[in-house]
């Protein structure tokens, strides 16, 4: 597992949080996340371009002619909180297994936060799990 530490300025957390508020869903942290592994990238270095993709993946990312492809999860907590770790697609799951990194960003919603570059079965397996949808009774 690689780890770094990224800082970001106050004003380009309001910025984010201007543009992409956080109204009480899991998908607004996940936006949120996706524009802050933008900026991380940017700062990795300014050349790079984030293309748009076909697969329903989240970040492709061009860099001197190399386009890489990750999964991001972000979350609020200080830790990976690997008990709220979730891929909810097919998709996800395929890329993933066949090499695709995921980046869990944590600490969203400060200016310190902490990114985790995970790879499958070297730092995280997954997990089949069933689901329940709830509906209400009629």
């Amino acid at each position: 597992m690689t780890t770094r530490n990224y800082i970001i300025t106050q004003q380009q957390l309001e910025d984010l949080m201007r543009r992409f508020p956080n109204t009480g869903k899991n998908s607004d942290i996940g936006k949120l996340a996706v524009e802050i592994a933008k900026l991380y990238f940017l700062s990795l270095n300014d050349q790079t371009i984030f293309t748009t993709n076909k697969n329903r993946i989240d970040l492709s990312v061009l860099v001197n002619g190399i386009i890489e492809h990750y999964e991001i999860k972000g979350t609020a907590d200080k830790n990976v909180s690997w008990n709220k770790l979730k891929v909810s697609s097919q998709n996800s799951h395929d890329h993933l297994v066949n090499g695709m990194t995921l980046i869990r960003i944590t600490n969203i919603g400060s200016t310190e936060m902490t990114l985790f570059l995970l790879k499958h079965n070297e730092d995280f397996e997954l997990v089949p799990e069933p689901r329940w949808s709830v509906i209400p009774k009629k």
